[in-house]
């Protein structure tokens, strides 16, 4: 699912759209604050006449201290805006309001994209690729422990539906952890107990307390992973890119896809990468841990197991027990 330049244009379209329509919003706001305050347009019309005479001493005399006229500017700009206040508006009523002030709703901070572009592309995303539908319904407020049974325990005492409440608290802090170090989960467990619909629980939180957030099947990972190396095209590397710089992403159903050495390595780097750059990785899979050690290379699995809470579901096949 790469980045393709018409979804890139479709986002600073966005941008383009929002900043023409906070321009007007403050046009109009400072049409009415005019008509109201006649002195309010006197005095930002001295500020704007200021401004440009420091500008031109500037140029015709560089070098040479503008610190007076910049005091004198100053006082107008407070002799303006306690015209607002004095009426009861705030001193930046007619200001622009940006969605984003970090970034001017440009979506670049120096060139670099800004978070609110990882959110927007990622939302963006979802709504193409059918998740905005699924995250709506699957998410913590759904989740319904009472689905576990709290009668079948394995030997050590532990009930499936304990299992359930274990991986749903390790889910949860993991969310309010997002940018910590180690801040990793590991889901484990058999099909069908719900290690599927607790990633879409966790994405959808992340992506709601304002993480930029990525969801993939194990197969859909590795495809991309794929065309990245490959360079199918230039929007695999720039997806590739957002795989290890989101700040959470979650790989579903680790051990179903299939991979080569070159793959496998590409794990191992996004793996590494997230790990230095201190951003969260949620993988589920219906390997053991046994199992997982002999599929991959051990400095992947070591990168899964020590920086990793790791929560394993345990019970019946709760999808097939509720299609009954």
């Amino acid at each position: 699912m790469p980045l393709l330049n018409t979804q890139y244009d479709t986002i600073m379209r966005y941008y383009d759209e929002l900043r023409a329509s906070q321009a007007e919003d403050a046009r109009l706001r400072r049409e009415e604050i005019e008509r109201r305050l006649p002195a309010y347009k006197e005095a930002d019309e001295a500020c704007i006449h200021m401004a440009a005479e420091i500008a031109r001493n500037r140029l015709r005399r560089p070098g040479q201290s503008t610190a007076a006229d910049e005091a004198a500017l100053e006082a107008l700009r407070q002799k303006r805006d306690r015209i607002l206040t004095d009426a009861g508006y705030p001193a930046d009523y007619t200001a622009i309001r940006y969605i984003c002030p970090a970034c001017r709703d440009t979506g670049f901070i120096d060139g670099e994209k800004c978070s609110c572009f990882k959110n927007i592309a990622v939302s963006l995303l979802y709504r193409q690729y059918a998740l905005d539908d699924i995250l709506k319904e699957e998410n913590f407020e759904h989740f319904q422990i009472d689905r576990y049974s709290d009668t079948i325990k394995d030997e050590s005492g532990f009930s499936s539906r304990d299992s359930a409440i274990d991986a749903l608290e390790k889910s949860l802090a993991l969310v309010r952890r997002i940018g910590e170090d180690n801040n990793n989960l590991l889901l484990m467990g058999r099909a069908g107990v719900g290690k599927t619909f607790l990633t879409h629980c966790i994405t959808e939180a992340a992506i709601r307390d304002g993480h930029s957030a990525l969801y993939f099947s194990a197969h859909d990972f590795f495809e991309i992973l794929a065309d990245g190396l490959m360079g199918k095209t230039p929007e695999s590397a720039t997806y590739t890119g957002m795989i290890k710089s989101c700040d959470l992403l979650i790989i579903d159903d680790l051990g179903t896809e299939l991979t080569n050495n070159l793959t496998e390595s590409e794990l191992f780097n996004v793996l590494n990468e997230r790990m230095r750059r201190r951003l969260s990785t949620v993988i589920s899979t219906n390997l053991s841990l046994h199992e997982l050690a002999g599929r991959y290379s051990e400095r992947i699995t070591s990168r899964m197991f020590s920086s990793s809470q790791i929560a394993e579901i345990s019970g019946e096949d709760i999808r097939m027990k509720n299609s009954l």
